[in-house]
């Protein structure tokens, strides 16, 4: 397991888990309040990037020909 102190303070903030001592082991993980409060900007990203993909050419697949 890799400590928390060496983990990117981002990911720390957005999400957390929940580690059980248990075997086979069970980790939860949800979102904190912080990671929630990103969702409308991620769901903003998101729908830009798949109006920008509708808007680009679609370049057709090489096809092999049978002579």
């Amino acid at each position: 397991m890799v400590p928390l102190a060496h983990r990117h303070q981002c990911a720390d903030q957005a999400g957390a888990r929940k580690i059980y001592p248990q075997v086979s082991p069970k980790v939860e993980y949800r979102l904190t309040e912080w990671g929630q409060a990103m969702c409308p900007a991620l769901d903003a990203l998101l729908k830009w990037a798949e109006k920008e993909e509708a808007l680009q050419p679609r370049e057709e697949p090489d096809q092999e020909t049978t002579d």
